[in-house]
C-alpha cells in the first residue's frame, strides 16, 4: 500500500530540492516546486516499484499527492 508520506518522501528523493515535509497533500505539485520530469520520472519508479501502469495522460490528471495515493491504491 503506498501512503502519502511514502509518496512524498520519492519526490523530495528525485527532485533533490524539495523536503517531504513541506509537500501537501492537496496541492499542485508543480505549485509546490516538483517539475515535470520529476513527476515522471516519479512514476516511473511507481510503476517499478508497485506493479501498476500510468498512462501519460492519466500522469497529467494524478497532480496532488492525494490523487496519486488514491490512484496507485486502486490499481494494485
Amino acid at each position: 500500500m503506498l501512503t502519502a508520506d511514502k509518496v512524498k518522501e520519492m519526490l523530495a528523493s528525485i527532485n533533490g530540492q524539495v523536503n517531504a515535509s513541506d509537500l501537501k497533500n492537496d496541492s499542485n505539485l508543480t505549485d509546490q516546486g516538483i517539475e515535470s520530469l520529476d513527476t515522471f520520472d516519479f512514476f516511473l519508479q511507481v510503476e517499478e516499484d508497485f506493479g501498476v501502469t500510468v498512462s501519460d495522460d492519466k500522469m497529467e490528471d494524478l497532480n496532488t499527492v492525494n490523487k496519486i495515493v488514491e490512484y496507485v491504491n486502486s490499481e494494485s
